[in-house]
């Protein structure tokens, strides 16, 4: 029997979304670390970036998303209902 090669359907999907670079260098570094996380990430808001942003079978969604600016926040909300709550999504601030 050969070497078995990791299933990808096994990997974690991580999508995430940010226009912060800070941020998204953060996200880059800490889960690129592991072999079991699928990682894509989004530049720019979530107001920007709108219908673009789709998580499909990712296992949960990061959304960085600024909660003093009520565009960020119509935004947010539209993803929420548009995704159906699938995968969770975990909002980030600053």
């Amino acid at each position: 029997m050969g070497p078995q090669r990791p299933n990808v359907k096994n990997k974690t999907g991580v999508a995430v979304l940010t226009a912060d670079p800070a941020f998204e260098q953060s996200v880059q570094s800490t889960f690129s670390a592991s072999g079991q996380i699928e990682l894509r990430v989004v530049s720019g808001s979530v107001a920007q970036v709108g219908d673009r942003f789709d998580p499909g079978n990712s296992t949960v969604a990061i959304v960085d998303i600024d909660v003093s600016d009520p565009v960020e926040m119509e935004a947010l909300q539209r993803l929420m209902l548009r995704i159906e709550q699938r995968p969770p999504v975990v909002v980030v601030t600053p």
